[in-house]
């Protein structure tokens, strides 16, 4: 390395150095990095993390949702809470924040990303790739960047099964992760895709009611799913990709919905076994549609059998009988829902906690990874 690098954070507690040239150097603009930095952009330095040797201190690993529902580890000083550096899905690689060098001004992106939230007011350098999104890897690292890359980042054993939440580390491998907007009869909806290495199914949720993709119930089961390698799509409704937190009607929620699942049935998600499923609301709307959009399981996440603390009142248990592949109810067992029955083709796995499942994380995620497992293997060998 022709320049050593060294940095900290403000209060100087922690100090690092970097052991060799970082792999690539990012300038994101996306809306996470925006909101993480109060500013209009960050300089990530991608680095292997087994080359960032701390000189002083130990930074606090601090998980922070993202707008797609994945976590994002980031390292902050104990002390003056600077983030010097983050993990985005594999440990195995840091993102050094560049204003944390000694000299941040020896340092330029190599790219700019997620571009279509780049502020008005910023000029992009000319010669300088930019991409509104992402870009290939392969096409624009330099060969020796790659072959590191591809030394930290061979594929794990697929075999294991985890049961793990989102606050557990090696995360799965994941080949892709993306953001889709689909148009639906209602308005434009949006996926937020996490597409695995050979994937084996695919697994699209919906959240509750004032709820969002980010939801930690629906977090845990897409690390769940993603360990047995089933592509997962977190799928936003348009009353939401539009501002607004009440749900649209039935019929709207429903009609979006598939209109989603249709999109990504024949993109992303082609030629997989689908499973639908989703958190209360969203559970009932895959109850609903089921059969329109041709599922082989559906999934419920606190599924609301009734109006909360009314178990004589109207109940909607029709939807989840009229569901005739297997399903499996995660339902907390203070649920002010109600607690739904099993049935012919209907598991029901109590778990600690309320509606909203905070409490019992492990627990859902303990009960989701069986059942997906049995079913793959079921489903695949058939």
């Amino acid at each position: 390395m022709s320049v050593q690098r060294e940095g900290g954070c403000a209060c100087g507690a922690v100090r690092y150095r970097l052991a060799s040239e970082p792999l690539f150097i990012h300038c994101c603009h996306c809306l996470n990095c925006q909101r993480q930095t109060g500013s209009a952009f960050v300089i990530n330095l991608l680095i292997e993390a087994d080359r960032v040797e701390l000189v002083a201190g130990e930074p606090q690993p601090v998980d922070v949702p993202r707008d797609d529902g994945s976590a994002q580890r980031i390292f902050r000083c104990q002390k003056c809470q600077v983030a010097v550096y983050s993990q985005y899905g594999r440990p195995e690689v840091q993102f050094v924040r560049g204003g944390t060098l000694d000299r941040p001004s020896d340092v330029t992106p190599d790219v700019h990303i997620f571009t279509k939230s780049k502020l008005p007011w910023i000029s992009l350098p000319e010669g300088v790739p930019a991409f509104e999104i992402y870009y290939d890897t392969k096409a624009l690292w330099p060969p020796a960047s790659l072959e590191r890359l591809e030394a930290i980042l061979a594929p794990a054993d697929p075999g294991g099964v985890s049961t793990t939440s989102q606050h557990s580390d090696p995360r799965p491998p994941i080949e892709e992760v993306k953001t889709v907007d689909i148009e639906t009869p209602h308005g434009l909806a949006r996926a937020y895709l996490h597409l695995p290495r050979e994937p084996r199914a695919a697994l699209a949720l919906g959240y509750g009611a004032g709820g969002s993709v980010a939801s930690e119930d629906l977090v845990a089961v897409k690390d769940v799913a993603l360990a047995q390698r089933v592509s997962v799509a977190l799928i936003e409704q348009p009353y939401r990709v539009a501002g607004r937190r009440s749900p649209a009607p039935a019929r709207q929620l429903d009609a979006a919905w598939m209109a989603a699942i249709e999109y990504l049935s024949g993109r992303e998600l082609a030629r997989l076994p689908l499973l639908v499923g989703g958190r209360s609301l969203g559970a009932r709307v895959a109850c609903r549609t089921a059969h329109e959009t041709g599922t082989v399981a559906v999934l419920c996440l606190a599924f609301p059998l009734h109006a909360p603390g009314r178990s004589g009142g109207a109940s909607r248990l029709d939807e989840l009988e009229a569901v005739t592949v297997p399903t499996l109810v995660v339902q907390g067992d203070r649920d002010p829902f109600g607690m739904p029955p099993a049935g012919a083709h209907r598991s029901v796995v109590r778990v600690p906690g309320t509606h909203s499942l905070k409490t019992g994380l492990d627990a859902v995620g303990a009960a989701v990874g069986p059942w997906l497992a049995d079913f793959l293997a079921e489903h695949l060998a058939a």
